[in-house]
């Protein structure tokens, strides 16, 4: 077994060595070449710059997705990410950054949500989470009453719509603040 150890680590020390030695093969020597040609030609359509947005709005049937990709979708590269779970959502903006993030306050799963008023304070308190993490833009809904929708956009919420809501709104915050007057 030794034998066979020592046998393999000599083999890749020898190919280590050819590679420092001898350059790249030829078949890798023109794979690296067809690289270079690839990267150097220019792009077959207009290359859109990336659009990351995640979506919390269980059981809405994706319609903040449709909206988006009517608003945006010509124009960047849409990035979707779902999630429902407070705990998700948390994990994924702590990994990525997001251009925009749209909470649907009444679906969010949180822990232990018993109690209408603890899972409000759980909702604002990711809200103010979000607001720290960075620049996303936080759009909110929820039936949920006026007093929410102030505490909402006091924890950091860019803009807050009730359900039912209009979809004109949307559309028009999202060309707004994602489509310059150059085109994007």
């Amino acid at each position: 077994m030794a034998d066979t150890k020592h046998d393999w680590s000599s083999s890749l020390v020898k190919v280590r060595r050819d590679l420092i030695t001898k350059g790249p093969s030829p078949l890798a020597r023109r794979a690296l070449n067809d690289l270079a040609r690839l990267k150097a030609q220019p792009p077959s359509c207009p290359e859109r710059t990336p659009f990351h947005v995640l979506y919390a709005d269980e059981g809405l049937n994706n319609i903040f997705h449709q909206i988006v990709m009517r608003a945006l979708g010509e124009i960047r590269h849409i990035v979707p990410v779902w999630a429902s779970h407070e705990q998700e959502i948390r994990f994924l903006l702590a990994q990525r950054q997001f251009d925009c993030v749209f909470l649907v306050l009444n679906n969010i799963i949180v822990p232990q949500p018993w109690k209408i008023d603890e899972r409000i304070k759980r909702v604002l308190a990711l809200i103010a989470w979000l607001r720290g993490r960075g620049s996303a833009t936080i759009i909110t809904l929820s039936s949920w009453d006026q007093f929410t929708m102030e505490k909402a956009l006091h924890a950091g919420a860019d803009r807050f719509f009730s359900m039912p809501f209009s979809v004109a709104e949307v559309l028009n915050l999202l060309k707004e603040r994602f489509v310059s007057p150059g085109g994007v």
